[in-house]
């Protein structure tokens, strides 16, 4: 079973891995056609995972945000460092020795309440903290976006992140009930079958589209919706 499992990763790797090379122009030129239709050339994106960087990644802006190659380990945390963005912008992050994780944590703490940052891709915590700390000075508190994008999300986690007082948008499950309360829900079939980081993936070996661009986050950028 474990050959197996293994046999069948490698052949996805592969397989990805040829659609990349095979794609590469096609889809960077989607994407490049995508960004003339934005017209905010400047906004800092806070996500709670690796989706708001690769937004800026295919619109060709620049990391305006320290939540690039990174993940909050819960909502809680994510929901009050964006409560209190300013603050935190202002602090150092701090190791978190453990050994739960295969990837670096970083803690900060503001009014007696510790969060936990995961450095996900970076190869140590000094690495993930210089990029972080760096990053934290680009942040335009005038032009901020908040992004939670996760397969499932609580009825009192949606309450809130109602609350939030910049631009926000919720990636989650289809639920059309949830869709018509909150403006900022965006629901999606591939959450039925998900696994972390699919929202990134393109939608087919020969496609220049990521389950992400199912989600006008262009018209929310532009203060459209």
């Amino acid at each position: 079973m474990n050959f197996i499992k293994r046999l069948k990763g490698h052949l996805n790797g592969h397989k990805r891995g040829l659609s990349d090379r095979l794609m590469r122009f096609p889809r960077k030129m989607y994407h490049i056609r995508k960004s003339r239709i934005n017209r905010n050339d400047n906004p800092t994106i806070i996500c709670n995972n690796c989706v708001g960087g690769v937004i800026l990644h295919d619109l060709g802006l620049k990391f305006n945000t320290p939540t690039i190659n990174t993940l909050f380990l819960c909502f809680e945390d994510f929901l009050y460092f964006v409560e209190h963005l300013e603050e935190f912008s202002k602090l150092d992050v701090h190791e978190l020795k453990q050994t739960e994780n295969v990837f670096p944590v970083g803690i900060q703490e503001y009014n007696g309440r510790i969060i936990k940052i995961g450095f996900v891709h970076y190869a140590s915590f000094d690495e993930g903290r210089a990029v972080w700390m760096k990053r934290m000075k680009r942040i335009n508190l005038d032009n901020t976006f908040i992004i939670y994008e996760n397969r499932t999300i609580k009825d009192k986690e949606l309450r809130a992140f109602s609350s939030i007082k910049y631009p926000k948008l919720v990636f989650s499950l289809t639920d059309k009930s949830r869709e018509q309360e909150y403006f900022f829900y965006k629901g999606h079939s591939l959450y039925r079958d998900w696994f972390p980081g699919k929202i990134l993936e393109y939608k087919g070996f020969f496609s220049v589209k990521r389950y992400l661009d199912d989600f006008d986050y262009i018209s929310f950028l532009n203060h459209e919706i």
